[in-house]
């Protein structure tokens, strides 16, 4: 019959001589010798170099593949958090004028990428009576905005354009009739389709849509 294994201790030859016992691991006697106890049949558990090397290659080679392919997402999520601003200060605007019971003006700024409102009656803020508005992602900008002054008009007697849009005591557009308003959000650095954020003059009421430019006529 076989007996059961038992745990063999090491010795340490120390000078030619046996020293005194040491335990270091238990070690099993079994038909083929001893065999370390919480040991695998490959050895201790870890990584050598090498394998940690080539994880941190590998995980290299997928980020530089992955990055490039994650950029316009962002891009385009970005995009879609700044068309919700503009439309947000569509809103802003109509609720402040509907609380303070005034004429609050929405002014665009194109050729700083940033709008704000304001309250004095021609619209005309300085800049530390100017309520300003969050600024929009980065590289998400204002490309265009067709806002029209029904009253004036210009030599050819067409409506003037201009880059703010005004909402009186009752949130309707001041001087608005039926005519839509119109600002254009696009991404700077991807030619993605821009979005037009519309206005009713009658109501204030804004909807957004997103269509490709019509083709410049020869």
């Amino acid at each position: 019959p076989v007996s059961s294994p038992r745990p063999i201790p090491l010795r340490a030859q120390v000078n030619g001589e046996r020293s005194q016992w040491l335990i270091t691991s238990p070690r099993t006697e079994t038909s083929s010798g001893f065999v370390p106890l919480f040991m695998g049949a490959r050895g201790p558990s870890g990584f050598t170099l090498v394998e940690l090397l080539f994880t941190v290659v590998i995980i290299g080679i997928l980020g530089a593949v992955a990055l490039p392919n994650l950029a316009p997402l962002r891009a385009r999520q970005d995009l879609g958090q700044g068309v919700a601003l503009v439309e947000d200060s569509f809103r802003r605007a109509q609720d402040r004028a509907l609380s303070r019971g005034t004429v609050v003006h929405l002014v665009f700024d194109l050729e700083n990428n940033r709008a704000w409102l304001c309250e004095l009656p021609t619209g005309d803020c300085p800049e530390d009576q100017r309520l300003a508005l969050p600024n929009l992602p980065t590289g998400v900008v204002l490309v265009d905005t067709d806002f029209i002054i029904s009253e004036a008009l210009d030599e050819s007697g067409q409506p003037l354009l201009d880059d703010e849009v005004a909402f009186d005591y009752q949130g309707r557009v001041v001087d608005g009739g039926d005519v839509l308003k119109r600002v254009v959000v696009g991404h700077r650095d991807y030619p993605f389709v821009p979005y037009e954020i519309f206005v009713a003059g009658l109501t204030g009421t804004t909807w957004t849509l997103q269509r490709r430019p019509e083709p410049e006529t020869p």
